[in-house]
């Protein structure tokens, strides 16, 4: 496999992927949404991650030069197979990052045992994770 196949299938989605959600969801870049949001299309745009993405795909598909059928046929590919692929990788960072991040879920469940083991020396009732309580004794 070629390189440039590599870095069209990887990183290059990987890449639109971090600006589409540099421009949509970043702090950074609060005061640039709220100025295009007056003109109906950019307000929209900048918005909208799924939407944004297909216009920055279309920018890094100049970049790559590949001869499948027709030029302009194969940039239309290349646009549309960096896209979802930028979508595919935020899904799945999102749910990764967002939702199960390892090292807080590692230090949550350090903290719930030594919380835990210091009830139990009390004697007294504590909850556990279904919120009934138990009793020690």
């Amino acid at each position: 496999m070629s390189y440039s196949y590599l870095v069209l299938l990887v990183f290059v989605p990987i890449v639109v992927e971090a600006i589409t959600e540099i421009l949509v969801s970043s702090s950074l870049f609060s005061w640039w949404r709220n100025a295009v949001a007056r003109v109906p299309f950019f307000g929209t745009l900048f918005t909208c991650g799924y939407c944004l993405s297909v216009w920055v795909s279309a920018g890094f598909g100049w970049i790559f030069d590949f001869n499948f059928v027709h030029p302009v046929f194969d940039y239309f590919i290349v646009v549309f197979l960096i896209h979802r692929l930028a979508n595919i990788y935020h899904e799945l960072f999102q749910r990764w990052f967002d939702k199960h991040p390892f090292v807080l879920m590692l230090s949550i469940q350090k903290s719930d045992e030594q919380d835990e083991g210091e009830d139990d020396e009390s004697g007294t009732g504590t909850e556990n994770r279904t919120g009934k309580s138990v009793i020690n004794g």
